[in-house]
C-alpha cells in the first residue's frame, strides 16, 4: 500500500503515526531514560502487532514522520545512516523482548516524501499471539513479561494499548484458527470477473495460454488477453495485487515488454478504510508512467462489475429514499458477543465492523422490541448517505418474504433474493456471488427468527450461513450481510449447531434502554415541550412500578410516544386500574410491563371503539394467524370475532389501532414482536379454555413455532401458571381426538405439537423434572390401560434441548395407530421384547452410533414403514445376529479354555485376564467362574462355577442352550 494511502486511513486498531522517532537521534538519552523510550516503542510495536479483534486479516502500519494533527508529513532529522543504525537496534531490541518474534512478518523501509525522510514498519497480520519475553518500563508504567499488549476498542477509537482480556484472547486465538488462517491467506484474484465478463460477451473468449500469472508472490499479477471471435480485435485486463503495487507493475512491464503500448485495463482492490480511496488509483496511473506502460485505465474491481457485469440488476435496490421511523433514533449499548466486550454503542460496532474484511455477516441480538430493525435503518441512512456514491441495498423482510416461501426450500441467500424480487430478472447465481463478494451492494435480512422457526425442515440454519462465509466472501471478501434476530432464537440455534460458533459472525447483543436514554427519547419525540415529556416518562415509570420488568423497553417508549398527547391527562390514572381477573382470563401477567402496556393500550382504545378490550386482544391474536390480511379477509374476521356485521366506520377505526399496520395493501401487526407475543397469548387462551377448538390455521402455526421446552412453548406456559393442568390436559386430549377423528393433511404433525405445548406446560408448573413424569405425560395423553398407547405423534423433534431428555421407556408398551417421524432421540428411547408397535407408521432415521434395544420383531407386519425405515430395520436384525453370533462365540471360547481331556480345570489368573480382558470381569460378576480357593499351585486360578458343570459341558457338547445359559447370554 502507498504511504499517501497509509496515511490517509486515519490511527485505528491497525495503524499508527508518530511525528517523530522516540527521541532526538541528534541527543543521545541517559540509560535510563532511554530504557524507558525503548520500552515506549516495544510497547507500540508489540499492541500493533497483536492489534485487536476488529482489526484481524489486516496488514499493520507503524508510520514514524506523520503528523495527523496537521495532516503533514514532519521532517524529524533522519537520514540513511541513521536510518541503518537505527533499523539494526529495532531489529535486536524486538529479537530481544518479543516471544516468537521470528515468526512476525514486517518490515522496516525508508520511505521519501517531499524531501522529508519516513520511517514505514509494516506487519503482516501473525499466526499467533505474542507477548513480551523481558519485562518492560514505558514512560509512564511497567509492563512484566508474558503481558500480552494489544489496542483498545473503545466508544471513538481503537488504537490505545491495554494488556489483552483473558476473553479476547480466546476470541482471537479462535479468529487464528487454521480454518480461518486459510481465509486470510487467500490469493485474490480476478478470475471470476473475467469469468463473468466472457459468460456475458459470448462473442468473445480467453486466448490461449492466458492468463499470465506472476511468479514471485510479493509482486502478484494477472495479465488476460480476450479475443473478439468476430474480428480477433484483443482485450486486456491486468490485475496488480496492492502489495507493493509500484513494484509489481514495474514487473510485469519487465516481462511483458511487448504489450507497452496496447490498452490494458487495470483492474485493482479498493481500500479498506481509506478516506479519499481515488488515491489508489492517482498512484497506479503514476506508477505505469513510470513503468512505460503509456496506454491504461484504472478501475476499482466492484465498480468494474457496477458498470460492466451487472448494472442493470442492481437498478431496483439503488439506494434513493432513506428508511422511515428512524428520526428519534437512540443509540443503544450492546454486548460485543464475538470479542466479549460490553457498555460500547451500537452504531459504533457496526460502523467498525462495515470496514473490516472478510468478516461478511454481523448478528444483531435482542429482545422483542429492542430496536434491531429501528438501529440497522439508521445506520444505512447515516452511513449511506455520507459517501458521495451510488448505494445498492437489498432489504429482505421476512415477515413479507414467508408466504412467498412456502414451497421453497431456502439453500442460500440467492434463494432468498429470487422470492423477494419475484417477477423481476434475476441475476445469475454466479453473479450474484461475485458482486457481493465485490462489496457491490449490501444484504439485510431482517428477521431471521421468523425463517428459522416458520420454515423449519426447508432451512438449515449451519448450511445457510456456511454458504456466506464461504461461497460468497470467496475473492475480495468484501461481503456485508446484516441480520437480526430475536436473542432467544439465536440462542437455541446455536445449542443444535455448534459449528456455527465457528463462523466469521460478529455477534452484538442490543440492551434495552436505561433512565437516561429513555428520557433522551422522550426529549427527541416531543422536542420542545416538556409537559409531553414528563408526561410520557411518568406513565413508563408507573408501568415499570407496577411489573417485575426493570428495563426500558424501546417499543414500550414507542407505544407511550402515540397514546400521549396534550389532553389526555386524565386517561393515565385509568388505564392502571387494572382488573385482574379480566386480565387473567386474557392470559396477560400484571406482572409484565408489555403486558400491562398492551392491556392499557387496548383499554384506551374501547372508549374510542366501542369494542370490548377483550375482543380487540382476541382479534390482534387472531391477526397473527395470517401472513398479512387482505380487507376482505380483515372483514370476515372482525365480524367472527364480534359475532355481528361492522359498519365501515368501525373497521377504519379498527385499521387505525396503535398495533395494527397496513403495508402494501396487507393489514398485519405493528411490529414483528407482537406477531410472536400475540401468537404465544392465542395458544395459551386455547390451551386454557375447555370449550376451544383449534382451527387449521392455529395448527400451521403450532408446527412452526412448538419444539421440545424451546422459548415458544415455555412462554405459552408462563402465561397458563393460573390455570389447572388436568383441565389443559383434558382440553388438548378433545382437540386430538377430533383431529384423529377428522384425519387431515398434516394430522399427526398437529398432534406432536399438542404434546409438546403440553410438556412445556408442565414444565412450567415444575412437574416434569425427570423421566417418570415424562412418560406419566405421555400415558395422561395417549395411555388408555394395561400399558396401551394410542394415536402417539412424534414428529420433527430433531436434537431436542431441555431436562429431562425427550427420551422414553417403552419397556412392556404397545402402540396403536402411532406415527414417528424425524425424531432423533428415538434409537436413545427404552426397548424390550415386550415392546410392540401394532399399528401405524414409522419413518426412521439412519442408525447412529449408539446401543439400542431395537429390533424387527418389536414392529408388527400392519405398521407402514416410510422412507428406508425396512431396510434400515434389516440392518439391525442382521447386525443383531452377528452380535448374537459375536457374543456366543466370545462366551463358547472362554468356557473352552477350561475345558480339556474331557473335564474342566482351573486356570491360572494372570493366563485368563491376559488373553480375555474385560470379558473376565463380566464372567466373574455373572458367576461363571469363582476363585479356586482349593488351588495347589502359588498362583491364583479362577475355575468354571461347579454349579454350572454340568449345564455348560453339556452346552459344549450339543450346543444346546439351557434356561440358566440363555440368562447367562441374554446378561452378556
Amino acid at each position: 500500500m502507498d504511504l499517501d494511502e497509509i496515511v490517509s486511513i486515519g490511527e485505528r486498531g491497525y495503524v499508527e503515526y508518530k511525528r517523530q522517532w522516540y527521541w532526538d537521534l541528534d541527543k543521545q538519552p541517559n540509560p535510563s531514560d532511554l530504557q524507558r523510550l525503548w520500552g515506549e516503542f516495544i510497547k507500540d510495536f508489540l499492541s500493533l502487532t497483536n492489534a485487536n479483534s476488529s482489526s484481524f486479516g489486516y496488514e499493520r502500519f507503524l508510520v514514524i514522520g506523520f503528523d495527523e494533527e496537521k495532516n503533514e508529513y514532519h521532517d524529524f532529522s533522519l537520514n540513511e545512516e541513521k536510518f541503518k543504525r537505527l533499523k539494526s537496534k529495532i531489529n535486536s531490541k524486538i529479537k530481544d523482548f518479543i516471544s516468537e518474534s521470528s515468526k512476525i512478518k514486517y518490515k522496516i523501509n525508508l520511505k521519501t516524501k517531499h524531501g522529508i525522510n519516513i520511517i514505514l514498519i509494516s506487519i503482516e497480520q501473525p499466526s499467533e499471539i505474542h507477548s513480551l519475553h523481558k519485562d518492560i518500563q514505558t514512560k509512564t508504567q511497567s509492563y512484566p513479561a508474558n503481558s500480552i499488549l494489544s489496542r483498545g476498542e473503545t466508544h471513538n477509537k481503537n488504537d490505545s494499548v491495554i494488556v489483552m482480556p483473558k476473553l479476547q484472547i480466546q476470541e482471537l486465538t479462535k479468529k487464528l484458527s487454521p480454518t480461518q488462517n486459510k481465509i486470510l491467506n487467500r490469493r485474490r484474484s480476478i478470475k471470476a470477473t473475467v469469468d463473468s465478463y466472457l459468460e456475458i460477451n459470448r462473442s468473445y473468449s480467453l486466448s490461449d495460454d492466458f492468463p499470465k500469472v506472476s511468479n514471485e508472490p510479493e509482486k502478484y499479477y494477472e495479465f488476460y488477453e480476450i479475443n473478439s471471435n468476430i474480428n480477433n480485435d484483443k482485450t486486456y485486463f491486468l490485475y496488480i495485487a496492492e502489495n507493493s503495487m509500484e513494484l509489481t507493475l514495474k514487473k510485469f512491464s519487465d516481462d511483458f515488454n511487448k504489450f507497452k503500448n496496447v490498452k490494458i485495463s487495470i483492474l485493482i482492490d479498493k481500500p479498506s478504510g481509506a478516506t479519499l480511496p481515488e488515491k489508489r488509483k492517482n498512484n497506479m496511473k503514476k506508477y505505469a508512467q513510470i513503468a512505460n506502460l503509456t496506454n491504461i485505465h484504472v478501475e476499482f474491481i466492484d465498480e468494474f462489475g457496477k458498470k460492466y457485469l451487472y448494472k442493470e440488476y442492481l437498478e431496483p435496490f439503488l439506494f434513493e429514499d432513506e428508511f422511515h421511523n428512524t428520526k428519534n433514533f437512540i443509540d443503544n449499548n450492546v454486548i460485543d458477543e464475538s470479542n466479549k466486550s460490553a457498555s460500547l454503542k451500537a452504531s459504533h460496532v457496526i460502523s467498525n465492523w462495515f470496514q473490516e474484511e472478510d468478516s461478511p455477516i454481523i448478528l444483531l441480538t435482542g429482545m422483542g422490541g429492542v430496536g434491531k430493525t429501528t438501529l440497522t435503518k439508521y445506520f444505512l441512512n447515516k452511513n449511506l448517505k455520507e459517501h458521495n456514491q451510488e448505494n445498492y441495498i437489498l432489504f429482505l423482510d421476512s415477515s413479507t418474504l414467508i408466504d412467498k416461501l412456502k414451497t421453497t426450500t431456502v439453500n442460500s441467500i440467492y434463494d432468498l433474493y429470487k422470492a423477494d424480487i419475484n417477477e423481476q430478472a434475476p441475476f445469475t447465481e454466479q453473479l450474484f456471488r461475485l458482486s457481493i463478494d465485490n462489496g457491490s451492494f449490501i444484504i439485510v435480512l431482517d428477521g431471521l427468527d421468523e425463517i428459522i422457526s416458520r420454515m423449519r425442515g426447508h432451512f438449515q440454519l449451519h448450511h445457510f450461513l456456511h454458504k456466506i462465509c464461504t461461497d460468497y466472501c470467496f475473492n475480495s471478501a468484501k461481503t456485508k450481510i446484516i441480520i437480526t434476530c430475536r436473542d432467544s432464537i439465536w440462542k437455541e440455534s446455536i445449542s443444535q449447531f455448534e459449528q456455527i460458533k465457528d463462523l466469521a459472525i460478529r455477534h452484538i447483543l442490543l440492551e434495552p434502554f436505561n433512565e437516561e436514554q429513555a428520557k433522551e427519547f422522550f426529549k427527541s419525540a416531543f422536542k420542545d415541550k416538556d409537559n409531553l415529556q414528563k408526561k410520557a416518562f411518568s406513565l413508563v415509570d408507573k408501568l415499570i412500578g407496577e411489573s417485575n420488568d426493570r428495563i426500558y423497553n424501546p417499543f414500550i417508549l414507542d407505544t407511550v410516544r402515540t397514546i400521549i398527547t396534550d389532553d389526555n391527562s386524565s386517561e393515565i390514572d385509568y388505564l392502571f386500574s387494572n382488573d385482574k381477573l379480566d386480565m387473567d382470563s386474557l392470559c396477560l401477567s400484571t406482572q409484565s410491563q408489555t403486558d400491562y402496556l398492551i392491556y392499557a393500550v387496548c383499554k384506551r382504545e374501547s372508549k374510542k371503539l366501542g369494542i370490548p378490550l377483550s375482543n380487540q386482544i382476541k382479534l390482534l391474536c387472531h391477526i397473527c394467524k395470517y401472513d398479512g390480511l387482505s380487507n376482505f379477509e380483515f372483514i370476515n374476521l372482525v365480524k367472527t370475532i364480534l359475532e355481528r356485521d361492522t359498519n365501515e366506520q368501525e373497521l377504519s377505526l379498527l385499521k387505525a389501532h396503535p398495533f395494527i399496520n397496513k403495508n402494501n395493501e396487507k393489514l398485519n401487526l405493528r411490529y414483528d414482536f407482537l406477531r410472536d407475543f400475540f401468537t404465544v397469548l392465542l395458544i395459551a387462551q386455547i390451551v386454557t379454555d375447555n370449550n376451544s377448538i383449534l382451527d387449521d390455521k392455529t395448527f400451521l402455526l403450532l408446527e412452526k413455532k412448538v419444539s421440545y421446552l424451546n422459548t415458544f412453548s415455555m412462554e405459552v406456559a408462563k402465561r397458563t401458571l393460573n390455570s389447572n393442568s388436568d383441565d389443559i390436559c383434558i382440553n388438548i386430549i378433545n382437540n386430538i381426538d377430533k383431529i384423529s377423528s377428522e384425519k387431515k393433511d398434516n394430522f399427526e404433525k398437529f398432534i406432536s405439537s399438542l404434546f409438546l405445548i403440553y410438556l412445556g406446560i408442565l414444565k412450567g408448573l415444575n412437574k416434569l423434572n425427570k423421566r417418570d413424569e415424562l412418560m406419566n405425560a405421555l400415558n395422561s395423553i395417549f395411555g388408555t390401560s394395561n400399558k396401551t398407547v394410542k394415536n402417539l405423534c412424534l414428529c420433527n423433534i430433531n436434537k431436542p434441548n431441555g431436562n429431562p431428555k425427550l427420551v422414553f421407556d417403552f419397556s412392556d408398551m404397545e402402540f396403536e395407530n402411532f406415527y414417528i417421524q424425524n425424531y432423533s432421540e428415538f434409537y436413545n428411547c427404552t426397548f424390550n421384547e415386550k415392546t410392540f408397535f401394532k399399528s401405524g407408521k414409522i419413518d426412521l432415521a439412519e442408525i447412529p452410533e449408539v446401543r439400542h434395544g431395537l429390533k424387527k420383531s418389536n414392529f408388527s407386519d400392519k405398521v407402514i414403514f416410510l422412507g428406508k425405515t425396512e431396510s434400515i430395520l434389516n440392518t439391525i436384525e442382521e447386525q443383531s445376529e452377528q452380535k448374537e453370533k459375536k457374543k456366543k462365540d466370545s462366551f463358547e471360547n472362554f468356557v473352552r479354555k477350561f475345558f480339556s481331556n474331557g473335564r474342566f480345570r482351573s486356570k491360572k489368573v494372570d493366563e485368563i485376564k491376559a488373553k480375555y480382558g474385560k470379558l473376565v470381569s463380566k464372567m466373574l460378576d455373572l458367576e461363571v467362574i469363582v476363585l479356586d480357593r482349593e488351588s495347589k499351585l502359588n498362583d491364583d486360578e479362577y475355575k468354571i462355577n461347579p454349579e454350572l458343570v454340568d449345564e455348560l459341558a453339556k452346552y459344549l457338547d450339543s450346543s444346546v442352550q439351557s434356561p440358566q445359559i440363555i440368562e447367562i447370554l441374554n446378561q452378556m
